[in-house]
């Protein structure tokens, strides 16, 4: 809000330059030169230029006075509700914009003179409105007040939480007495600066809101609350939407049913919680199956607990068939809930199912979060799967159930095309990456023809620790792969400095040393090599 970009920053020179002059030789031209500078400002919009525009309403030119308060229009007119909102703290001597000793010194009764046009009249009172000065604040608010052009809500609407009481309690009676039908287009246009009214903690403003909400819920202005649950401002439509399932009436359903129709899954979760309050019969059963095949899984989650709540005797077919739902959260409250009522085997579920249907993904994941011994064989089988989701669910069954046996056929997976599924097999053999010798890794990187698999198997001999992981970091840092011996280079240099260095304490074992020296004299090209050179360095205090 403060940044200019560079053509305004230099008209801004120009024009904090031209003020500063006290010669009134050419005073004509001088008018004249700012009128125009100012008008430049203007079609630039920049919000940070009203400042220097809020100067010029003090000067004694009539012309200048008005290219200001035309200025001041343009820039608020461009203005976001949350920029609004940020004015009053940008606006002062002590910080952010400073604007002029007679900004400061401004009295109430000094605040006739400055309307100049009425046209931008309300812009400039607006502006007055984020004045330090109390009595200021107060007297632009009462000439506020008696406009009724609808441009004037924003500021009184801000108002309202004046940390002085009476300035406060004087805007929210201007605000409340345009609660009416007629003013409701100008309450929607300003709808971001209405919502925000809720988190008011200085002045309890609420029921502001909520008589908008009741307003716009009325049948006749259906138009206006679907303009308003289809908008682009989040916090808006969401407010809205929730405020008026929470309003008693004829018009909960119409709510509901634009809510159903919603793209924001924050609308359609609000609608899936209280859809039971609201909806019967056919309706609810339709809305039930809506909410059960939604791409939010919270919202697909709600629609099988109402179904459970709606027809409890079929309770346990619903959730069997929450089983196969994508969500892995949602199998898992299926599973949660199927072993409360009764003795269920989700594996034998799965297994079934796979025997039946053929595979699905959504089977094979059950199946890997919850199959026992006997299911390693269809889990290894779907290693070969063309689809690398269905490779990588099968590493994470294999690896739940067998441990520490699964690393096998996990390192396998480690030569696989698929970078999705090198980084799944990387991830589970982080816990036992100490069981797998540092042979087998090094031969993945120096062999493997995919860059992903050697940079994860490469991290993967890193995790090893700084002992184990030092003998084939220092082969890898002198393979001919440029790129990789850099990188390799690095996890070295990482392990020698701080904070790495500062946490290990331990020193190699003898069969650790040996293996760190053979690596060197095996990586050595030439008699001078600089970077083994700094590795022994580091190791002779070892």
């Amino acid at each position: 809000m403060n940044r200019l970009t560079e053509q305004s920053r230099a008209l801004v020179q120009q024009l904090h330059e031209l003020l500063s002059s006290t010669s009134w030789f050419g005073r004509t031209r001088h008018d004249q030169r700012v009128v125009y500078l100012l008008d430049q400002i203007r079609n630039q919009g920049e919000p940070a230029t009203i400042g220097l525009a809020a100067k010029c309403l003090f000067e004694s030119s009539l012309q200048i006075k008005i290219a200001a308060s035309q200025t001041i229009h343009e820039l608020l007119s461009r203005f976001s509700p949350e920029q609004l909102i940020q004015l009053s703290g940008v606006l002062g001597s002590s910080w952010g914009w400073y604007i002029s000793e007679s900004w400061d010194k401004l009295s109430p009764q000094g605040l006739v003179a400055l309307l100049v046009d009425s046209q931008s009249r309300v812009s400039v009172l607006g502006l007055l409105t984020f004045h330090r000065s109390g009595y200021v604040r107060q007297e632009a608010v009462r000439l506020l007040a008696s406009d009724t052009s609808g441009e004037e809500l924003p500021y009184l609407l801000i108002r309202q939480n004046d940390w002085v009481e009476v300035i406060a309690i004087e805007a929210q009676r201007a605000v409340n007495q345009r609660l009416l039908p007629s003013n409701l287009p100008h309450f929607i246009r300003f709808a971001p600066l209405v919502v925000r009214l809720l988190s008011f903690r200085r002045q309890n403003v609420s029921p502001v809101v909520r008589k908008v909400v009741e307003m716009l819920v009325h049948p006749a202005r259906d138009s206006m609350l679907t303009e308003v649950i289809e908008g682009s401002h989040a916090e808006v439509r969401r407010q809205v939407v929730q405020l008026a399932l929470e309003l008693p009436g004829q018009h909960l359903a119409r709510v509901m049913r634009h809510g159903l129709a919603s793209t924001d899954p924050t609308i359609r979760l609000a609608c899936a919680i209280q859809v039971c309050m609201i909806f019967s019969g056919s309706e609810l059963q339709a809305a039930t199956v809506m909410f059960q095949h939604d791409r939010f899984m919270p919202v697909r989650r709600e629609g099988f607990r109402v179904e459970t709540v709606t027809d409890p005797d079929s309770a346990a077919k619903i959730w069997r068939r929450a089983l196969l739902d994508s969500s892995a959260s949602i199998r898992e409250l299926a599973r949660y809930t199927l072993g409360k009522v009764e003795d269920f085997d989700a594996g034998a579920f799965y297994r079934h199912y796979l025997a039946e249907n053929g595979v699905s993904y959504v089977a094979v994941s059950g199946l890997a979060e919850t199959g026992d011994q006997t299911d390693v064989a269809t889990l290894r089988s779907l290693l070969n799967h063309p689809r690398p989701r269905f490779r990588c669910m099968a590493i994470r069954g294999i690896a739940r159930i067998a441990k520490d046996d699964a690393s096998g056929d996990l390192v396998r997976s480690l030569w696989d095309s698929s970078p999705r599924v090198v980084r799944e097999a990387k991830t589970q053999l982080k816990p036992f990456v100490n069981n797998i010798a540092g042979e087998t890794l090094f031969e993945i990187v120096s062999q493997s023809g995919v860059e992903s698999s050697r940079r994860c198997v490469l991290q993967l001999i890193f995790e090893k620790g700084k002992w184990q992981s030092l003998p084939w970091l220092i082969r890898i840092a002198c393979l001919d792969d440029d790129s990789l011996a850099t990188k390799a280079r690095h996890l070295v240099e990482e392990w020698f400095s701080p904070p790495l260095c500062n946490k290990v304490f331990t020193k190699p074992n003898a069969s650790e040393r040996r293996a760190i020296d053979a690596a060197i004299e095996a990586s050595r090209r030439k008699p001078e090599d600089k970077f083994l050179e700094r590795v022994q360095e580091c190791l002779e205090p070892v």
